[in-house]
């Protein structure tokens, strides 16, 4: 392993707790460097550096061969491209409808792509530092190029330590690393392309992983003596592709102190041809955010197509959608407006536990501190009971409770297949005693707000986890008076 990627769990380790006791790295060196353990470290090079020359020498890579990857040898490798990644997907709009399935844009295809070498870097299968699912501001690279190695380490991934190449039978791996600062301490990113003899391999490899993390071995004593507790979430898959939060805690609920690797750790696999690739977040619990995993799997999955698999990757995994059925007026005291909102999943696999929440956005009809939408009732039609049922009015205000809060759900969770969509139907009435309801400085006139759909993964006893972007979707309605 190269010195730099020696150093930042050091840091990450000692910014986490304050002890004596020596932990990660420190750790790992006092007991005789007899294993290597898995480090990140913060560069002093910027990532703008990085991004700003990579797309000269990616220019050079494919004008070597006449378009084609040039072969890189372990004594130098090409910078990937950082424009080279496409951008990441955002959920859109759909055209709503009664719940159906139908086949998945890209389900069943397989390309051919190019057969992956372990001595090649290919700019194209690596994603830009720019479109991670965490993005502190910027990630700072650690090395100015991927590094080719065949030599085993400690660590590669938190649910298995030792002899990871010879486990998962790659030949070799390249490698990129970054660091950065999120909630005021380091946190580290690791990026990970393993090479095999063939697609068969490569895909053993995966079902490896996948059952590395449903038997995750979890140490009961951090190395401060303290018991702790390990926990394993699956987050999202897509089209064969994971992600995992993997997280160590005190009795307390505190940040533990596990051997070599961060009390938080959250990491991505897909596989595409003889390549899988890996991405770990390490660090604080701010990398633990899993907002944006299901649009980064697509984005990894996306750009290693170039080895082929099954490709076209998906592009926009979930989808969610609102729609007027009529006026889009709110008069106080008038009737109901009605719409609809679809949800439809894109992806090749089943999503799960998914739910739409509609909320209010603010409203310019107000002249309130805070102009929240004005009073009212907000109702989803029951199709099996044949009447309107009045749901949670979730109004937008400062902060994200309308999405994350668990009293927010208004449908029960449900799992949608490849292809499938949902359609809900939905009305608005506003209060007419609204103006009524404000305290005498402030009053309620003609104005306009909008309406929004979120898609979140409720969580027993716990927040909501936010799918994507709050409200992907909005409507846009008129206030009036009379």
């Amino acid at each position: 392993m190269p010195e730099s990627f020696q150093n930042l769990l050091s840091a990450i380790a000692q910014s986490a707790s304050a002890s004596a006791t020596p932990v990660g790295a420190d750790a790992a060196r006092r007991r005789g460097r007899q294993r290597s353990v898995r480090q990140r470290a913060v560069a002093c090079v910027a990532a703008t550096v990085l991004v700003g020359g990579s797309a000269t020498v990616a220019l050079a890579v494919a004008a070597g061969h006449g378009g084609t990857p040039k072969p890189i040898t372990n004594s130098g490798t090409a910078t990937p491209d950082a424009g080279s990644a496409p951008p990441s997907p955002s959920a859109g709009p759909s055209t709503p409808g009664s719940p159906s399935a139908g086949a998945s844009p890209g389900a069943g295809a397989t390309g051919s792509g190019m057969i992956g070498d372990l001595n090649t870097i290919v700019p194209g299968a690596w994603t830009s530092a720019g479109a991670f699912a965490l993005t502190p501001g910027s990630w700072t690279a650690n090395m100015a190029r991927p590094a080719i190695h065949t030599a085993d380490r400690q660590w590669f991934y938190s649910c298995h330590s030792a002899d990871t190449l010879t486990h998962l039978g790659a030949l070799g791996y390249q490698e990129l690393t970054y660091g950065a600062t999120m909630g005021g301490s380091p946190v580290g990113a690791d990026q990970v392309l393993f090479f095999f003899r063939s697609n068969g391999a490569a895909e053993q490899a995966l079902g490896t992983v996948q059952n590395d993390y449903a038997h995750c071995p979890e140490p009961a004593t951090g190395v401060n003596g303290v018991p702790m507790t390990g926990t394993v979430q699956q987050t999202e898959t897509l089209d064969g592709g994971y992600a995992w939060v993997h997280t160590f805690r005190t009795a307390q609920g505190s940040p533990a102190q596990p051997a070599d690797i961060p009390a938080d750790n959250h990491e991505f696999f897909v596989q595409r041809g003889d390549a899988l690739e890996m991405v770990w977040f390490g660090g604080n619990p701010t990398v633990d955010d899993s907002r944006n995993d299901l649009t980064f799997l697509a984005d990894l999955e996306s750009n290693l197509c170039v080895y082929g698999g099954h490709c076209p990757a998906t592009t926009h995994p979930l989808a969610a959608s609102i729609n007027a059925t009529g006026s889009t007026t709110l008069r106080l005291g008038g009737s109901a407006i009605e719409f609809t909102v679809g949800v439809t999943n894109e992806s090749n696999d089943t999503i799960r536990n998914i739910t739409p929440v509609v909320s209010l956005g603010r409203c310019t009809c107000v002249n309130t501190p805070l102009p929240i939408m004005p009073p009212g009732v907000l109702q989803r039609w029951d199709s099996a009971g044949g009447t309107w049922k009045t749901q949670f009015y979730d109004t937008e205000g400062s902060g994200m409770d309308f999405v994350l809060s668990p009293g927010v759900v208004q449908v029960p969770p449900f799992d949608l297949g490849p292809g499938q969509s949902v359609t809900f139907r939905y009305r608005l009435q506003l209060d007419p005693a609204s103006s009524d309801k404000l305290p005498a400085q402030y009053h309620v006139s003609n104005g306009t707000a909008s309406v929004g759909v979120s898609l979140v993964h409720p969580i027993a006893n716990s927040a909501n986890a936010q799918i994507g972007n709050a409200s992907a979707a909005r409507l846009p309605v008129t206030v009036v008076l009379n």
